[in-house]
């Protein structure tokens, strides 16, 4: 755990893993980052540029209309930080071919992760979002693919970065993504833990349909069971486990907000 002292906000970025609290199997796939400097440069702007009152007047009264994740495509709001184009790569080397990247919201975790590949296609669910996204220079369609076909597929790799904890149907969709990978395909997850999910209909929140048995138990319990009841099972082999923190933007009332993610990488099994 390192305390970030210098921008005077006291956050507390964990990347440690405590690797005699998982099986030996898992403990041989853990990756180990450390903060850079993109980590805190994203920081640091969320103090000195800190979203002013009309902004958030704007947000709240949006929020009577539409969805959050509506209002932050229309706003650009909640801005997100997961890893830097260089921690990308240190996990996934470089030029791994075509990427689909399911749930890119407004585009920044997508424009890190896709500089680790030849090109990329995004996916959301919402129009003010995939707007963004061409906006910012990152192809993308609009799609519901828990009820839609995969466009595109096969894929090199797909990215599911904080995206199972916010599905309704997150083993539905995690059985379509496998499946259009190529095979030996890279599965990339990433879920902030404690595990707490949530599925945002229009204006209203829900319990998902299909719940994920993770429990409520410390980080790397959680890993633990996310490897061997949730991905191992849709035919995955696992790769790497990573830790990193999941930072958003603040609002008026946090200047910024941070979970504590899990990375895992798996390949498509034979």
């Amino acid at each position: 755990m390192t305390a970030i002292d210098s921008v005077g906000i006291g956050a507390e970025l964990r990347y440690g893993v405590d690797g005699a609290r998982l099986s030996p199997r898992v403990a041989a796939c853990v990756r180990e980052l450390s903060p850079d400097g993109a980590t805190f440069d994203f920081l640091e702007r969320q103090v000195s540029q800190h979203q002013g009152r009309l902004k958030w007047a704007a947000h709240a009264v949006l929020r009577g209309w539409c969805s959050d994740f509506t209002v932050n495509g229309l706003l650009g709001t909640y801005r997100l930080h997961l890893l830097s184009a260089l921690q990308w790569q240190s996990l996934l080397g470089a030029g791994n071919g075509h990427l689909l990247d399911v749930g890119a919201g407004v585009g920044d975790v997508t424009a890190e992760l896709m500089r680790a590949f030849d090109d990329v296609l995004a996916v959301e669910t919402v129009a003010s979002l995939v707007h963004r996204l061409k906006s910012a220079g990152i192809p993308a369609v609009r799609a519901d693919l828990t009820h839609m076909a995969v466009p595109g597929a096969p894929y090199d790799a797909i990215s599911l970065l904080n995206v199972l904890d916010r599905c309704g149907r997150p083993r539905t969709l995690l059985a379509k993504l496998v499946a259009a990978l190529r095979p030996h395909g890279q599965l990339i997850v990433s879920m902030p833990l404690p595990y707490d999910p949530i599925h945002c209909n229009g204006r209203r929140t829900h319990e998902p349909s299909e719940r994920l048995p993770l429990g409520r138990g410390p980080w790397e319990e959680q890993v633990e069971l996310l490897v061997a009841r949730v991905l191992e099972p849709a035919g995955l082999e696992l790769e790497s486990v990573s830790r990193a923190p999941y930072l958003s933007e603040g609002d008026r009332s946090m200047a910024f907000y941070e979970l504590d993610a899990a990375i895992v990488i798996c390949r498509r099994a034979a």
